[in-house]
């Protein structure tokens, strides 16, 4: 199960789903869930995904702070991003719109998965 924010990537063990990311630079990454527009109605177990453009994305700011202009990457917290390092190499979900200096939160995320 989703909630809005959340970072998912490609469901392996489904193909053609999509699941709350879990593990660092995963390479599936696919955008984040975005809340629906009032009125508008979604079928059980489905979410709205950006795959492009601005969203709110949950972030992890634990282990580093991210700042404005920081490439983002799958963390290791369930459904949250953290600040791409050199490892994080086919595995980018966007770019950080602002900073988070600890802990965990939402920001705003220029989505562009590469």
């Amino acid at each position: 199960m989703t909630t809005p924010g959340d970072v998912v990537v490609l469901d392996a063990a489904d193909p053609g789903s999509l699941r709350a990311s879990s593990r660092p630079s995963d390479p599936g990454v696919a955008g984040c869930v975005v809340a629906p527009q009032a009125g508008y109605e979604l079928a059980r177990g489905q979410a709205l995904v950006a795959v492009a453009g601005i969203a709110l994305c949950r972030v992890d700011a634990t282990q580093n702070a991210i700042r404005a202009g920081d490439l983002l990457t799958t963390s290791a917290t369930p459904g949250h991003a953290m600040r791409a390092g050199n490892q994080a190499g086919g595995a980018i979900l966007g770019k950080a719109m602002e900073p988070l200096e600890a802990g965990t939160g939402l920001i705003r995320v220029l989505v562009s998965p590469r």
